[in-house]
């Protein structure tokens, strides 16, 4: 593996794009060990709002993160406030990347650290064109955004994927391409039923994508202190998933004053804290006499809940990659030979068609600092991930 991504790492962009149209999926998947899809089947389970916190969580701590949204609702736009921007394109890229095999193109620094590529209604002509390639390819929605993401994919330490409920067909170009599930589930049935389902569209792509696994189950849209309505969740999601499942210790609580006031405004809710802090108390807005605008004073819990979820999730992916490399110990020698020549065949390709310098792409953070994980970022400081 770090021998691929050593491989990569000297390409420049023309030569990157000639390898990866040159070499299996198989091979690229390899690059995206990090993708990770925040999916359940049912909505209302707080994807979204996990999704963009997470991303905006991870950024602020120097890890270089992509955010990919592949809802046609697009609400990643409202919560992080881009939504008037240009470049706002409603998902039409995405389109576009599928339909011609090319790179992605995303929003860079809505935050520092943090690029997006954008969802929104043009989603819908996704779905439709995945519907069509199926009659001659019935993996083409698993398969749909690896060429597209293998193009950026080396410039970032995680990419999360905001996945949409109720869309089976765009659920499974999102976890054809995901290395790691994360599976927001409420205490109600109907989301452990649409936790189910997600398992479905597992096994739908596992002949392709062998290697997605289960990160965890995180509960949502609870009180902190239902002690025994979690125990019940927990037993019940290990009834489903099996006892081995993984549930996240952190919670995200029901706080729907200040998730309003977040999404209003366009900022997370680590920024809407900040913003709390310095509003002045109710009795000096009254003594005022003017009309003062009063945000949620809830925002500090839930970004604390939002905190302790990135902490959890970074330890939690590194824990996860650590016993997947103890498992590959165990691999085959002929497994890795035959990797290596998948690679040895795209670097002769390359060879043959461009006897120039490699040159090293730069990828530095829009914030100042930066994050360094297996070489796919690079410059000074470290990020979160490590």
């Amino acid at each position: 593996m770090d021998e691929l991504l050593a491989f990569v790492e000297e390409m420049d962009a023309g030569e990157l794009s000639r390898w990866i149209d040159s070499t299996d999926r198989a091979i690229l998947r390899l690059l995206m060990d990090r993708v990770v899809a925040i999916i359940n089947n049912k909505g209302g389970v707080l994807k979204t709002s996990i999704a963009t916190n997470l991303a905006g969580q991870l950024a602020a701590a120097g890890t270089r993160v992509l955010l990919l949204d592949l809802d046609r609702q697009g609400n990643c736009a409202q919560d992080l406030g881009y939504g008037t921007d240009a470049r706002d394109d409603k998902g039409l890229g995405i389109v576009q990347a599928v339909l011609g095999s090319t790179a992605l193109l995303p929003i860079r620094n809505v935050r520092p650290n943090l690029d997006v590529v954008p969802g929104g209604k043009h989603l819908d002509n996704l779905r439709a064109l995945l519907t069509a390639q199926r009659s001659q390819s019935r993996h083409a929605a698993a398969d749909a955004l690896v060429i597209p993401l293998a193009h950026i994919a080396r410039d970032y330490e995680v990419i999360l994927l905001d996945c949409p409920p109720g869309e089976p067909i765009v659920q499974e170009v999102a976890v054809g391409v995901a290395r790691w599930l994360l599976v927001p589930v409420r205490s109600d049935a109907s989301s452990r039923a649409g936790m189910s389902e997600v398992a479905e569209r597992v096994e739908t792509v596992r002949e392709v994508n062998p290697d997605v696994e289960l990160l965890g189950v995180l509960l949502t849209g609870t009180s902190q202190s239902a002690t025994r309505i979690h125990e019940r969740v927990y037993a019940r999601v290990r009834e489903d998933l099996g006892p081995d499942a993984y549930i996240f210790k952190s919670r995200i609580r029901y706080a729907e004053a200040a998730a309003s006031d977040s999404r209003e405004r366009g900022e997370l809710a680590h920024e809407l804290e900040k913003v709390v802090s310095t509003q002045p108390a109710w009795y000096e807005a009254m003594r005022s006499g003017q009309p003062v605008e009063r945000l949620a004073g809830s925002a500090s819990s839930l970004a604390g809940d939002y905190a302790a979820l990135a902490q959890e999730f970074v330890q939690t992916l590194l824990e996860a990659e650590s016993e997947g490399a103890a498992d590959d110990e165990g691999a085959s020698a002929g497994e890795d030979d035959s990797a290596n020549d998948s690679v040895n065949e795209g670097a002769e390709a390359i060879d043959q068609d461009d006897s120039g310098d490699h040159r090293k792409q730069d990828s530095t953070s829009g914030g100042g600092e930066s994050a360094t994980v297996d070489g796919r970022a690079s410059g000074e400081g470290q990020g979160v991930v490590a």
